[in-house]
């Protein structure tokens, strides 16, 4: 995830499949129409990732999602397929449901096989469902220069392509948690978590907004420097942030943060260079306060905000 981010400068997204969102596979099949890069690690041990299991995945083995795709069948279902790539590219394959010798192919006629370029070889290269997909595989990451902000339905209401909707707006700002000043740690203790950097977003209403006021956001937070030569020694810390509904646009003090209203955040603290979350918000005035796990850990961090509306973003 660190290094796609790296090569693009783009915005990586990372779901564990065990609890992936409901509408994760349309989410999968517009990235993968718009060209993003997409990656998936399978479950178990990478030591082990010499040799390819019965069903010819390999344990704890990184793999490429080269395509996504709904198909319909003579049958008159349809399949949600995902096609990944092992970069071993050999004939290292899946050999379960819709691998490339597969019946089930049977039920897709030639105009589909070539629109989705549908291939029998041994070229590492093979389709599988989606649940079989998530079944087999741990993690998916999707890393885009510009990130969709589509509102994507689950898979049962909707599995099309919808129209793209891309971020129109980004804004970034650097911070720092300072020991002794800025260090206040998780809401395990709200009276240090108060003394935490705080930033106001503010959301200003669409000017085209029709039927739907709600503005599409994507907030980033990246921990800086802590892979560093000169610190060999440096761990990365337990990071998260939590997002407030705020009326006036001031610090938030200890008595504030007892009433005011959480509208999100971006899950448990873990120990990732970067860490996001997805939101729909009405506009008006938001509270973004990044923290560690642990108080009194310094560091330097970024905030990146996409939106498809225009906002505003500054430290409080």
């Amino acid at each position: 995830m660190d290094a796609l981010v790296d090569l693009t400068g783009g915005l990586a997204e990372m779901y564990v499949l065990e609890s992936a969102p409901p509408h994760l596979y349309n989410f999968l099949l517009q990235a993968s129409t718009n060209g993003a890069f997409i990656t998936c690690s399978r479950k178990g041990d990478w030591k082990e990732s010499r040799k390819a299991d019965s069903n010819g995945l390999v344990s704890g083995h990184a793999y490429t999602i080269s395509a996504v795709a709904t198909v319909k069948l003579s049958t008159g279902s349809e399949a949600y397929l995902v096609r990944i790539r092992n970069p071993w590219g050999n004939d290292t394959e899946w050999n379960g449901k819709w691998n490339d010798s597969d019946t089930n192919w049977h039920n897709v006629d030639l105009n589909t096989k070539e629109k989705i370029d549908y291939s029998k070889r041994g070229d590492g290269e093979f389709w599988m469902s989606y649940q079989d997909f998530c079944r087999e595989f741990e993690e998916v990451t999707i890393c885009s220069l510009i990130p969709d902000l589509t509102h994507h339905p689950t898979l049962k209401n909707n599995a099309a392509v919808e129209a793209p909707h891309p971020a129109t707006v980004m804004k970034s700002i650097h911070g720092r948690w300072e020991e002794g000043k800025s260090c206040g740690g998780s809401r395990n203790n709200l009276v240090s978590f108060a003394n935490n950097p705080q930033f106001l977003l503010t959301l200003l209403p669409k000017t085209n907004q029709g039927n739907d006021s709600k503005c599409n956001i994507v907030i980033a937070l990246m921990q800086l420097r802590r892979r560093c030569v000169r610190h060999p020694r440096r761990k990365m810390l337990q990071i998260a942030f939590v997002v407030f509904k705020i009326i006036e646009p001031i610090r938030q003090n200890l008595q504030n943060f007892l009433h005011i209203e959480e509208i999100g955040n971006s899950g448990p603290y873990v120990n990732y260079r970067e860490v996001f979350g997805r939101y729909q918000m009405n506009p008006g005035h938001y509270l973004i306060v990044p923290a560690t796990f642990e108080p009194d850990s310094p560091g330097s961090f970024f905030i990146r905000v996409y939106s498809d509306t225009q906002i505003t973003l500054r430290e409080l």
